[in-house]
This record gives C-alpha cells, sequence and structure tokens, in this order.
C-alpha cells in the first residue's frame, strides 16, 4: 500500500465521519492484498475474509444509524473518543502493513479522526443551518464523500 501516512491520514479522516468506516476499508483492502508484515501480530485479524465482512456489516448498520435522531452527535466524548482510537488502530495497521512506524501511524490516524469528526460536525451543520437543506441530505452526501475517500484508496499510486 503505497504512502502509508497518507493512507492513515485518509482511513482517520474516514473514521472521524463514520466511525465504521476507515477499519472497513483498511480490512477490506488487507483481505484481498495481506501484508507479510502483519502476519503473527494483533493485525493480523484485518487482513481475514471474516473480519472484512463483519466491518461491511457495521458499516452498513452505521449509514443507517447517522440518519437516526437520537446517535449522539460524534463529537460527543462518548463518540468522538472511539473514532479516535479506531482512527490510531487503523492508522497503525497501514503504517505496519507497509513496515513503517506503527506509533507514527497511530498518531497521524487518530489525528486525523479528531479532525475529521469535528470538520465534517461543523461543515455540515453549517450547510444545515446556511443553506437549509434538510440534514438527512447532508448526511447522504458525507456517506458519499466517506465512500470518495474509500475508493481513493483503491485507486491510489503514490
Amino acid at each position: 500500500m503505497p504512502n502509508p501516512y497518507l493512507q492513515a491520514a485518509r482511513l482517520g479522516v474516514m473514521t472521524g465521519l463514520r466511525s465504521a468506516s476507515g477499519i472497513t476499508a483498511l480490512s477490506h483492502h488487507l483481505s484481498q492484498h495481506p501484508s507479510r508484515h502483519l502476519e503473527g501480530t494483533p493485525f493480523g485479524l484485518l487482513q481475514t475474509p471474516q473480519f472484512a465482512a463483519f466491518t461491511k456489516l457495521a458499516a452498513g448498520g452505521e449509514l443507517i444509524a447517522d440518519k437516526l435522531p437520537f446517535v449522539p452527535a460524534r463529537i460527543a466524548p462518548q463518540a468522538l473518543l472511539p473514532r479516535i482510537i479506531t482512527g490510531a488502530i487503523v492508522g497503525a495497521a497501514v503504517a505496519k502493513a507497509s513496515g513503517e512506524s506503527p506509533i507514527t501511524g497511530a498518531v497521524v490516524g487518530g489525528l486525523a479522526a479528531l479532525a475529521g469528526a469535528f470538520a465534517g460536525y461543523f461543515v455540515r451543520r453549517q450547510a444545515h443551518e446556511s443553506l437549509h437543506i434538510p440534514d438527512p441530505i447532508l448526511a447522504v452526501i458525507e456517506d458519499s464523500v466517506v465512500v470518495a475517500l474509500g475508493a481513493s484508496l483503491a485507486n491510489d499510486k503514490s
């Protein structure tokens, strides 16, 4: 996987926007292109087809749940902390899979998840208030951004 720290940042931003999206994109990629660097490590689980399928189900459920009114804001502590942790995990895993520093990858992924969560929250809120676009429509637009980021991982030649 080229440029692991850019990948960690993309996966982190995805995680900040939709908490299951980064790990889903990475697990999907690794299940098709396993890394010998992850064999025998806890990150090796990400390479299994079973885990990739599980994360796809979780991500699909999240896409539905995001549109529900009782779901807490992504910047609420109970939603933000898991995003940061998951962003750090995917950042560490993508760096390790490329033979790079998992610590640096974790920092990049965790910070990108934090930035993605706040940016997504405030952009969506501002678009709703200023442009009067219904929030469910904005949520679907945001889903499209997450999908595009995931697709960019597969097409990145950097």
